[in-house]
């Protein structure tokens, strides 16, 4: 935690936090403990049944089974240290157990989300989620997320708050420009195209089932309001 907390900004607060599905670090890890196991099995075997060289043999194996073991032990930390979060600004993706990676990117860059599921990531509830910019460019590449429906609809709604604190400075800005306050009822060309932006946002979120029609009600509310 205190490591997340040093990767926010002044007023950025996290709203989601999203690991890789336990399925992955199991199929990672799980035949390596077997592996390191039966290794130990084996020595005890040898020391106890072979008398030829018994100790060297037993020895062999017990050091043997610590590189499966270490590489599991590896994993884990890998997939513990593995983060996605979503801010009120940005994405960030965290990754790396001794050289620590970060990779974030502005909620501005966001244009459109893609999730990916296969019928057994339905099943376990993990899937893959595509941050792309206007360009169709892929900014963040996730895979295997747990609960990818959720993260991906914390990051839209994020997504569409951003977008709306952008209108209202650039409403702000507009004012202390003119030296007085436009009209609500005649807003400027530029929060005009950028409210309307944000209405088919909020629609399509509300139309795919990511928001509920009381949710979509308090954020449409909420935009005009401003």
């Amino acid at each position: 935690m205190p490591n997340r907390v040093r990767q926010l900004a002044t007023n950025e607060r996290e709203i989601r936090e999203a690991h890789r599905h336990v399925l992955f670090v199991v199929l990672n890890t799980l035949p390596l403990v077997f592996l390191g196991l039966v290794m130990w099995g084996l020595a005890f075997l040898s020391y106890r049944y072979i008398s030829r060289y018994e100790g060297v043999l037993a020895l062999v194996l017990l050091l043997g089974s610590l590189v499966p073991i270490g590489i599991a032990t590896y994993r884990i930390l890998w997939w513990r240290a593995e983060t996605y979060i979503v801010t009120n600004q940005r994405i960030i993706q965290i990754e790396g157990v001794i050289a620590q990676r970060t990779l974030d990117s502005s909620l501005g860059k966001v244009n459109d989300v893609e999730l990916r599921q296969s019928l057994i990531g339905r099943m376990f509830d993990y899937g893959d989620i595509n941050i792309l910019t206007g360009s169709k460019q892929v900014v963040n590449d996730l895979h295997g997320i747990d609960q990818p429906f959720q993260f991906k609809k914390a990051l839209m709604q994020a997504k569409a708050e951003f977008d709306g604190r952008l209108v209202s400075a650039r409403d702000q800005s507009a004012f202390a420009d003119i030296g007085e306050r436009t009209p609500v009822s005649q807003p400027a060309p530029l929060a005009s195209q950028d409210t309307a932006r944000i209405l088919a946002a909020l629609s399509e979120l509300r139309n795919s089932g990511v928001m509920s029609e009381t949710e979509y009600q308090e954020k449409l509310k909420a935009l005009l309001a401003s």
